[in-house]
């Protein structure tokens, strides 16, 4: 199994944490704006974090309450450091009081971003499926689990906010409908 390293305020410096790290070893909340982040002291990424991605190193966005900005996200996306997989860091409180919400919001964000759904799809699917070796995982096939989520995508601007205040406008909506759990199927009640 890989590595997965959080990442957050230093002590240690993130220099250190990445030098420990192997390929295939996954840097979560990879686009967090704080001062121990992948961005260095000039507003850009710094070089051994663009070594590092390039032997291997997995990125995972990793939301979180204080671990998503997307000045980092926009920086990284411009310097061709694409995030691997997609998770939310979802608990009690960012649910109900974002910035979080729900996966779908983070999915709503990496469009505003400028990905397309077919590259986000494999990030919260086959991706983290592959790396963390889960072999009836991320698929629709004949002997996978039958986990699944079936959503709509609508146009219609909304307010989403990153983890450091900043707000912009997205121009897309991704709106859970049913889910699939263990071949059960339930009715999405989405609140945002």
């Amino acid at each position: 199994m890989p590595l997965k390293v959080h990442i957050g305020s230093n002590p240690p410096e993130l220099a250190a944490i990445i030098a420990l790290m192997q390929p295939g070893d996954v840097l979560t909340h990879c686009f967090n704006g704080k001062p121990n982040g992948i961005v260095n002291s000039a507003g850009e990424v710094a070089q051994y974090v663009r070594k590092a991605y390039q032997k291997g190193l997995i990125f995972d966005v990793g939301h979180g309450t204080d671990s998503f900005s997307f000045r980092t996200a926009t920086l990284a996306r411009t310097a061709h450091l694409f995030p691997q997989t997609l998770s939310s860091d979802i608990y009690y409180r960012n649910r109900l009081n974002g910035p979080v919400y729900s996966l779908a919001v983070c999915v709503e964000k990496l469009l505003l971003l400028g990905y397309r759904l077919a590259e986000i799809i494999p990030m919260i699917t086959t991706n983290p499926a592959r790396i963390f070796k889960l072999t009836h995982k991320g698929q629709l096939r004949r002997g996978y689990d039958a986990d699944l989520t079936i959503f709509q995508t609508v146009t219609a601007p909304q307010i989403v906010v990153d983890s450091t205040g900043e707000e912009r406008i997205a121009t897309t909506q991704v709106i859970p409908t049913y889910s699939v759990i263990a071949g059960k199927v339930y009715t999405c009640c989405v609140d945002k």
